[in-house]
């Protein structure tokens, strides 16, 4: 019998040592005692916004925007809830005034910072339509480290009436995914660079890219838009892992969740390859390129992205033949933002941890498997020790998958996970999320009381009917940051 070489190297690592199995602990759920219900069935308490900061101001990224303060969110019934979970919108009723900043619209920023995940958001509907540039994002800023040395994961992006996600990374120099193959590491497909070259430079000033354009992929068909809602929706999972070094993200309709997504027991290993897979090894895109990062709902309009005047008219060639650009549009329509909101119904944020998987060294000794030599001879025991020795290794391989499908990544999780041969055991590399970061400028948390009575007893929150627009074609290059590299920090810190 032949024992393979990577078999017998991993025989090598796990002699008298103890491995460590990936399982993931629950640590928040944003909606978890969010909407409580009095017995007429009107919502009584809701938590969910104090757990975000609002930023307010101008956008950071050009849009056509006027981000409101909590307050104003509520007053203006920008933000509600509905017996599903969470409703977050924009002004549909009022034109906007010349010299105001824009639209009215909402900008949250989780309180608590993060530098590892698992993110798991269900929807049943986004944003859509033309003028609307939506995001549920991460980045990570403070005075002292401006964009982009934290870097920035865009985990569901688009813009006008798209049908596909795009999945983002954007970093400073030294981050390049070059290596990977659209396919073999994930399902999706390179969105494009300034050369019509795959964008797989996550450094926002790659020389054959659009500026901030960062590493870029555009995921399935009716991920996002108008048939994301009329499908019902879906789940995104978002892992970012930097001790697996990856950062890798799936979708799946409403309906197709797998059950331990469902039971909120996840296993991301068990889902299949993933529509966006990012690497963090050291030697191609460091994972401290990623720090502190705060999770970000948004829905702007126009802006550096969505208000290119190319993609303005390729998006939305009615209404560019009607107004000469796309500020003047939102400025004028309010009646077109009806289907420009969020409605949320899970966030859950898992973080990786390590269970302890004890492996005898006798299972591997020489007297343990019965052999008469160390090793496997040509005399007299060989039939002997053959026999024993595959049952032997039977025994093993039935262990290893115990945590892993394949042995090629059981060996990939433990160097990941940084085991190491010792005597005492095993030795791994750990992670920890930061809380920090104090109260930031031009944001306002949501003020005590609030939430109370959001809807009045008895009302139901209603989320505006769908509407009737179509699709229109879907942008291949995601041209423009969200973030603009000269922008005034003070405005846009997190």
């Amino acid at each position: 019998m032949r024992i393979s070489g990577k078999l017998l190297s991993l025989l090598g690592v796990l002699v008298g040592a103890s491995a460590k199995g990936v399982s993931y602990v629950h640590q928040e759920n944003y909606l978890e005692n969010g909407v409580e219900f009095n017995p007429a069935g009107a919502p009584s308490v809701y938590n969910f916004f104090s757990k975000w900061e609002f930023f307010h101001g101008g956008d950071p990224t050009k849009g056509f925007v006027d981000y409101v303060t909590a307050e104003a969110a509520m007053s203006d019934r920008l933000i509600n809830i509905t017996e599903k979970g969470v409703w977050m919108g924009v002004d549909t009723v009022n034109q906007v005034p010349w010299g105001s900043r824009g639209r009215k619209s909402v900008r949250l920023e989780s309180n608590r910072r993060y530098n590892s995940g698992l993110f798991v958001i269900s929807m049943d509907h986004m944003p859509t339509g033309c003028g609307t540039w939506p995001a549920f994002w991460m980045f990570g800023q403070d005075p002292q480290h401006p964009w982009p040395t934290w870097g920035e994961y865009d985990i569901v992006e688009w813009i006008h009436e798209e049908k596909s996600v795009s999945t983002t990374l954007h970093t400073n120099a030294a981050c390049g995914q070059e290596h990977l193959v659209p396919g073999v590491q994930m399902q999706a497909s390179w969105n494009r660079g300034s050369q019509n070259n795959p964008a797989d430079n996550c450094d926002v000033n790659a020389g054959d890219q659009y500026k901030n354009q960062g590493c870029s992929q555009k995921g399935p068909e009716n991920s996002v838009g108008s048939s994301f809602n009329a499908n019902g929706g879906g789940t995104f999972a978002a892992d970012w892992d930097p001790v697996a070094e990856h950062i890798r993200t799936w979708f799946w309709p409403a309906g197709q969740e797998p059950a331990d997504v469902k039971q909120k027991n996840p296993q991301p290993d068990s889902w299949g390859k993933p529509f966006s897979y990012f690497s963090l090894s050291p030697e191609k895109c460091h994972p401290g390129h990623f720090k502190d990062m705060r999770i970000i709902f948004d829905t702007t309009f126009c802006g550096d992205f969505a208000g290119d005047p190319g993609l303005f008219k390729q998006h939305c060639p009615a209404q560019a033949q009607k107004y000469r650009n796309c500020d003047n549009f939102v400025r004028s329509e309010p009646q077109a933002f009806k289907e420009a909101y969020w409605s949320v119904t899970a966030l859950d944020v898992y973080q990786r941890s390590e269970a302890q998987i004890t492996i005898p060294a006798a299972l591997f000794s020489a007297s343990s498997f019965g052999l008469v030599s160390s090793s496997v001879s040509r005399d007299d025991h060989s039939n002997h020790n053959k026999n024993l020795l595959e049952q032997r290794v039977k025994e093993l391989e039935a262990i290893l998958e115990q945590k892993d499908q394949e042995l090629e990544e059981l060996w990939e999780t433990l160097r990941a996970a940084g085991v190491k041969r010792s005597e005492a055991g095993v030795q791994s590399q750990s992670t920890s999320d930061s809380m920090g970061g104090g109260k930031l400028k031009k944001r306002s948390r949501l003020p005590p009381g609030l939430g109370q009575g959001m809807l009045a007893a008895g009302e139901a929150a209603a989320p505006p009917q769908p509407g009737a627009g179509q699709p229109g074609e879907g942008q291949p290059a995601a041209r423009r940051r969200r973030r603009t590299p000269n922008q005034d920090v003070r405005s846009s810190i997190v």
